[in-house]
């Protein structure tokens, strides 16, 4: 799969960008609306493996297909894409997405290595590019610290999981030398009180998503 980086000030018009052209030409393909029907014997379409994908361009191809095999699409299929894309999400709908996902990391095994792998893949993409890496990849930090919990993708859980936890991997990443966050810093994160004493990396999504993966990583350390 093409998992082009960004290099652009806005992550995710270039991934649109480059998410749509990918789409287009799935789609245009000889018999592509029968395959892209079909479930092979993983029990998935091709539209439901790419929402397996921990990639944000992967899973913006799946949102792509989808609204081209849409009666109510219209115009290009890019057009269409930005526009769901800009549509806010509902704020009702992206905390079902956490709750559920947070629910999952402490009932499951962690896949911590799948997201260290997917972040390590960034990472070489980025410097492979000559970017500044430490830059690109904050921003990719700050973006899939939304992108995890987005209700607008049809990502699977699992690849959610992935997600979350690939932004602990690429702040960390971006930042090798900076110090763990202390445990009295994420109290008010864990009660759902104000963030007010974090950093500002650790706001909103981004911050209680690291802070799950810190805590459940303290319980499994600590636990017999």
């Amino acid at each position: 799969m093409n998992r082009r980086q960004s290099r652009r000030p806005d992550l995710l018009d270039d991934l649109m960008q480059t998410a749509a052209a990918r789409a287009k030409e799935i789609s245009s393909a000889p018999g592509a609306a029968a395959r892209l029907r079909q479930v092979g014997s993983d029990d998935l379409s091709e539209i439901g493996r790419l929402e397996t994908s921990p990639f944000a361009e992967d899973q913006l191809v799946a949102v792509a297909l989808r609204l081209a095999g849409s009666r109510s699409m219209r115009g290009d299929l890019e057009e269409s894409l930005r526009r769901y894309m800009e549509t806010p999400a509902s704020s009702l709908e992206t905390e079902a997405q956490r709750q559920t996902i947070w629910r999952t990391n402490r009932q499951t095994p962690l896949p911590i290595a799948q997201a260290e792998a997917a972040a390590g893949t960034i990472e070489r993409d980025i410097v492979s590019g000559g970017r500044d890496a430490s830059q690109e990849l904050a921003r990719w930090a700050a973006f899939y610290a939304d992108f995890w919990c987005d209700p607008r993708i049809g990502a699977s859980a699992h690849a959610r999981r992935v997600m979350l936890f690939m932004v602990t991997f690429l702040h960390d990443r971006a930042n090798p030398f900076d110090e763990p966050a202390p445990p009295a810093q994420w109290s008010k994160l864990v009660t759902g009180g104000s963030s007010n004493d974090a950093p500002p990396y650790q706001f909103g999504c981004l911050g209680q998503g690291i802070f799950v993966v810190l805590l459940v990583t303290f319980f499994l350390l600590i636990t017999p």
